[in-house]
């Protein structure tokens, strides 16, 4: 793997950290594998989110099961997909809820940041194909930096409130750049 797709991995793996904090470990790898299984590319949230519900409603539900039984009365295989999804949509939001619960999903500062690249992804659209293709990969790489920079920082700070109130640790300073403990935990 190339420095440029570890980098993506590592943010990848960063923000479903950040933005999942309840997702299980094993969960996670699996995600990621995925990820480069797919060769998936685009924005962060974008792809943390197709990960995170395709992982809970194949995995977690018996979405897999709905799926072979409305086969039988539907021709097409949107029609099943869509039967299915419904059938566990309840058990698949409420499984993303817990996973998220604890992510700065409203965070002011991130509110800023997914504002300034919803402006610059609006301007994209006045140039070329060409052009837009081009600005799009470097303004899309732009972004991921951007939010994995906010999930540095607000790791940081959230971890610092933590240790501080339960004084096992010195904090930050415990931690990797990824977030995770150098004391081997």
């Amino acid at each position: 793997m190339d420095i440029e797709a570890q980098m993506k991995l590592d943010q990848l793996e960063f923000y479903l950290t950040i933005f999942y904090p309840n997702l299980p470990r094993d969960s996670r790898n699996d995600m990621l594998a995925m990820y480069l299984q797919k060769q998936m590319h685009g924005r962060l949230p974008e792809v943390a989110g197709i990960l995170a519900s395709n992982h809970a409603r194949h995995v977690f539900t018996d979405y897999e099961s709905r799926l072979r039984e409305v086969s039988d009365g539907c021709p097409s295989s949107a029609d099943r997909r869509r039967l299915a999804r419904r059938a566990v949509e309840e058990q698949h939001n409420e499984l993303l809820r817990t996973w998220r619960k604890g992510a700065p999903v409203y965070h002011p500062e991130l509110g800023k940041i997914r504002r300034k690249f919803k402006v610059r992804y609006k301007r994209l659209k006045k140039l070329d194909a060409t052009e837009q293709m081009t600005r799009r990969r470097l303004l899309v790489t732009e972004e991921n930096d951007a939010l994995a920079n906010f999930c540095h920082r607000w790791l940081m700070g959230h971890y610092s409130t933590i240790f501080e109130l339960s004084g096992t640790s010195n904090g930050p300073n415990d931690l990797d750049k990824n977030g995770r403990s150098e004391q081997g935990a």
